[in-house]
């Protein structure tokens, strides 16, 4: 079972590829690759690839997008490469997932040119107000979410939901878990 195993195990059981931090920018350049090779020979019909990027705001060397920075660079930038699977990757079957602590962790390391191609966000109930703002892509005014609850934004249909999105523990479970944090 997948019980009480690792991420690495889970992807591997599963078929996926794991990779750590070290490998990020030649995970990336692999996607890239991908990415310009399909949209060259126009197959949209490839094997869909979905590069999930986790801890997003851990990736501290990781500088906003410039679209107006040189772009006849021998070598492109982390940035840019990442961007052009972000942006060029979805028409040809290459999707990208990104998992952060706060939504402006995202702004802050991808930029709001390329956070705007993200469509489909959610929240926890610990997003502070800057946050819902981001994901909700509303400016107005927001209420917190109740503990427990998401928040699942579609800015291509132009609708938010409230959801539970995991179950509250009760302070009998909580005491349960840290007697026996494997549930043995």
């Amino acid at each position: 079972g997948i019980d009480g195993a690792s991420v690495m195990e889970v992807a591997s059981a599963t078929g996926a590829r794991y990779g750590r931090s070290n490998s990020f920018e030649q995970v990336v350049q692999e996607f890239a690759y991908t990415v310009a090779q399909r949209n060259e020979s126009q197959d949209f019909k490839g094997r869909t690839e979905v590069l999930v990027i986790f801890g997003l705001q851990r990736a501290l060397s990781l500088a906003p997008f410039d679209p107006y920075e040189d772009a006849d660079e021998a070598a492109p930038g982390l940035a840019r490469l990442l961007a052009s699977v972000i942006l060029g990757g979805p028409d040809v079957g290459v999707h990208v997932v990104v998992s952060a602590d706060r939504a402006h962790a995202v702004q802050t390391r991808l930029g709001n040119d390329i956070l705007s191609d993200f469509t489909q966000r959610i929240a926890g109930s610990a997003a502070d107000d800057r946050d819902l703002r981001l994901v909700a892509g509303d400016y107005g005014e927001i209420s917190p979410l109740a503990p427990g609850q998401l928040l699942i934004t579609d800015s291509l249909k132009g609708t938010s939901k409230r959801v539970r999105g995991y179950e509250l523990v009760s302070t009998t479970q909580q005491e349960f878990l840290e007697e026996d944090p494997h549930g043995k």
